[in-house]
């Protein structure tokens, strides 16, 4: 689950804007072996968002509320650049499936912000990283505070025991009864990043709400968390294909939160343009993969014909969403089905 936190002071010091985006268990397929998303390159398109948004959105905090360890193509890259896209990760239970020593290694090798209220080195007793971050932006001190739920059936799972092997979940109310005061004590907003189900989210709620601005979730999908909540419980949409923008109004007495899905596989450039990447489709009469040309269609309706496995739609208004699919074309031009549909929203003006 990825996040982006900005403080947006042109409209006032209590607005915080969030991206929020989650990493599910699930392969990504589409029609006619053209597929508007390749879960190899879901990581580049996620940077490349994110750069996209820093551009109007200077003061972006991109946070990640677990699972990002699941992606072994992530941890090379962490191995081999000793960084990453974001400014804090909480740690789940998931981010162990290589086991505790991998995982430690990755925690200790550089600046790598990870965060976790719950999850303990059985042979030393002490957290295995830092339970809070402390940020200080233009609204004043926020705290962001990390829990992940245990997983179900880790008392009979095997696998599951030999990734958690040497390492103890405290329970998440348990462990946030002693470091959110803490956290308060530092702060003057606390947001919390959980890992887990919505049954695992509902006694951290009711126990903690009434002192949090916001609960940002990884591991459950936006449609299965209530949506009006108070706190604002926040999730995001699909299986990995889409980040939340969410602006969270700070400054009110119970915060509230204004969310918007934007998916990952249409990358937004500008306020008026939007650029398509999909897999090559291939001509079963030949093996010459260049011969496959591609049909674009926006919203319905036929935009143009390329030979690339990519373009940029240009001239769009701002704020709109758009729709596209593509459609394959061989030599004999046959059209094949049309892939699934991705749409992306051009972002707003700046005013």
């Amino acid at each position: 689950s990825i996040i982006c936190l900005e403080v947006n002071a042109k409209e006032s010091n209590a607005f915080l804007s969030i991206i929020h985006s989650t990493v599910f268990d699930t392969k990504y397929t589409g029609i006619s072996n053209t597929n508007l998303i390749n879960e190899k390159t879901l990581l580049t398109k996620q940077a490349k968002l994110f750069q996209t948004i820093k551009t109007s959105e200077p003061n972006l905090l991109i946070i990640n509320a677990g699972n990002i360890l699941s992606s072994t193509d992530y941890i090379e890259k962490i191995k081999a650049n000793n960084q990453t896209n974001y400014d804090v990760i909480n740690l789940s239970f998931r981010d162990f499936r290589q086991g505790k020593k991998v995982t430690n290694n990755l925690i200790h090798s550089g600046k790598i912000p990870f965060i976790s209220t719950n999850l303990i080195d059985k042979n030393t007793g002490e957290l295995i990283t830092k339970p809070f971050i402390i940020k200080n932006i233009s609204s004043g001190k926020t705290a962001i505070l990390g829990v992940t739920q245990s997983p179900a059936g880790l008392k009979v799972l095997p696998h599951l025991q030999q990734q958690l092997d040497g390492i103890y979940i405290e329970p998440p109310v348990k462990a946030l009864e002693k470091w959110l005061p803490k956290a308060k004590s530092q702060a003057d907003h606390i947001i919390l990043l959980y890992y887990g189900s919505w049954a695992g989210l509902k006694p951290i709620k009711e126990a903690f709400g009434s002192e949090l601005a916001a609960i940002l979730v990884g591991g459950t999908r936006a449609e299965y968390l209530p949506k009006e909540s108070v706190p604002p419980i926040i999730g995001t949409s699909g299986n990995s294909e889409h980040v939340a923008l969410v602006k969270l109004n700070l400054e009110s007495e119970a915060a509230n939160a204004e969310v918007k899905q934007i998916p990952l596989d249409a990358n937004i450039l500008s306020t008026s343009e939007i650029r398509l990447d999909w897999d090559a489709s291939t001509d079963d009469d030949t093996t010459d993969d260049a011969s496959v040309r591609y049909k674009v269609y926006r919203d319905g309706a036929y935009l143009k014909t390329i030979s690339t496995t990519y373009t940029t739609d240009s001239v769009l208004n701002p704020g709109t969403q758009y729709c596209y699919t593509i459609t394959a074309i061989d030599t004999a031009e046959n059209e094949s089905a049309h892939s699934n549909t991705v749409c992306g929203t051009t972002l707003d003006q700046a005013e």
